[in-house]
């Protein structure tokens, strides 16, 4: 099993759902559910997108080796802060070659040092938690491998995500962004979606009391919010 799947079948099975045991994915077709239950119907287990070994390479280095890279990272920061590189004479507006290509090369360093907000592929992770995390897993990612409404998804998220997406649904009518968060989980191919907490920093879940909620889909194009 892949990571988090047994951890999730331990929780749903604690909830009363039942498995069918016979089930696994083997790869004999493309995009197999990781689970079915007995009454025919698959479930689909993921997490938001983070890395939950964030200690890096990077962590090991010397004292010096740090402060030379942190030294490095401030200066190519403040010349995208300032537009500090090399422009034509006559169009001082416009970069030269040789100033795009420092522009770039500072981008590219910032970005690998501090990454994208998932702690993946950096030498210092920070880790953005947003409701998006959440909607990317349900509309771009797994949304789009199981189209046809026979799968349920289940989603490890951080404590910090499982805020944010309550605020969502609490401030659904004032709110333009909630709006658009609940249409699309409305639109979604999942006709149930569970969203399970975790603890993404020690990679430890609670298969005993997890908060754990369960939104449903209805036929009249609204859901319903539970926790389990």
């Amino acid at each position: 099993m892949k990571h988090g799947e047994e951890e999730a079948l331990q929780i749903l099975k604690s909830k009363g759902i039942e498995f069918d045991n016979e089930y696994y994915d083997d790869n004999s077709r493309g995009c197999m559910p990781d689970f079915r239950y007995k009454n025919g119907r698959y479930l689909e287990v993921t997490h938001t997108r983070h890395n939950n070994r964030p200690v890096t390479k990077y962590a090991y280095k010397s004292t010096d080796e740090k402060i030379k890279t942190e030294k490095r990272v401030g200066e190519a920061h403040q010349r995208i802060i300032s537009g500090d590189y090399e422009r034509e004479e006559e169009f001082p507006w416009a970069m030269t070659e040789n100033g795009k290509k420092q522009y770039k090369a500072d981008k590219k360093f910032i970005l690998r040092h501090y990454g994208d907000g998932s702690g993946f592929d950096c030498d210092v992770p920070i880790i953005q938690n947003t409701a998006d995390n959440v909607l990317s897993e349900i509309v771009d990612d797994k949304g789009k491998k199981y189209p046809n409404g026979d799968t349920d998804l289940f989603i490890f998220v951080t404590g910090k995500e499982m805020d944010l997406v309550e605020e969502c649904f609490a401030s659904v009518r004032c709110n333009r962004y909630s709006q658009v968060f609940v249409t699309s989980i409305v639109k979604s191919p999942f006709p149930v979606i569970y969203l399970c907490e975790w603890d993404l920093i020690h990679n430890k879940y609670n298969t005993e009391n997890p908060k754990l909620m369960r939104i449903e889909k209805k036929q009249t194009d609204g859901i319903t919010i539970c926790y389990i």
